[in-house]
């Protein structure tokens, strides 16, 4: 079901300290992958979502260079951009961020990573189930590094401590009530660890499992991984579902 555009927040304000060995003055976003900034694919499968209709860039560390970037290079959807005066976190720069929403409803997602997901059918099950909060959720072999999410039906119950095996994880990309992301109270604070937890508790939170694609540059290994597919595919069009 078509609706309206609703707005993203993109969480491009981290340092990357865990790539620290491969970009030095570089922002995460910012990471070159196959000749183009990390955060330009991202930005390109917001523009083909059908349903996103401007992103607002949440930035903090070295964020003049991300400014610089966009003032010279066009994006290809509207963006408007916050800047963080200190390192507030996840949940904190997603509040720091939401002045410049405009829709009630609206999209999450990191800024360092990419998944394959059908974005009219995330949407449409947050409205459908009246959640606050809906995760996008990949199935991988080894949920070790990340911790893994469990579900009763669609609700998620529960965030599993990492270990090895398969599992659903979040896969970082939110569909959230604007009204209830403005009950964060200002600050630093983690999205995944202070939050969410507590969303879950009260029952707001429910769960889609979205695909198995995931590409992230948050390690030098997944980074590495990241520029080689995409050198190779060129695009995520062909291959990915936008």
């Amino acid at each position: 079901m078509k609706s309206e555009l609703v707005d993203c927040i993109v969480l491009a304000g981290g340092k990357g300290t865990r790539l620290a060995s491969v970009l030095s003055a570089v922002p995460k976003p910012l990471a070159p992958v196959a000749g183009r900034p990390f955060l330009d694919y991202v930005l390109d499968r917001l523009a083909a979502s059908g349903v996103i209709g401007s992103a607002v860039l949440a930035l903090g560390h070295l964020a003049d260079q991300i400014v610089d970037h966009y003032s010279r290079c066009a994006p290809p959807l509207p963006v408007r951009m916050t800047v963080e005066s200190e390192p507030l976190g996840t949940g904190g720069a997603l509040r720091h961020a939401l002045p410049l929403v405009t829709t009630d409803t609206l999209f999450a997602t990191n800024g360092d990573s990419i998944v394959s997901i059908d974005w009219q059918t995330l949407l449409d099950h947050h409205r459908r189930t009246g959640a606050g909060a809906t995760l996008a959720l990949v199935s991988i072999a080894d949920a070790a590094r990340f911790g893994s999410v469990r579900l009763d039906g669609d609700r998620v119950v529960e965030f599993i401590e990492k270990k090895p095996g398969k599992g659903l994880i979040n896969a970082g990309i939110y569909v959230l009530s604007r009204d209830l992301l403005a009950t964060i109270a200002p600050g630093p604070c983690s999205f995944e660890r202070d939050i969410l937890p507590h969303w879950v508790e009260r029952g707001l939170v429910t769960g889609v499992a979205v695909s198995e694609e995931l590409l992230d540059i948050g390690l030098p290994e997944t980074y590495a991984d990241a520029s080689r597919f995409l050198a190779r595919q060129g695009n995520l069009s062909d291959e990915w579902k936008v």
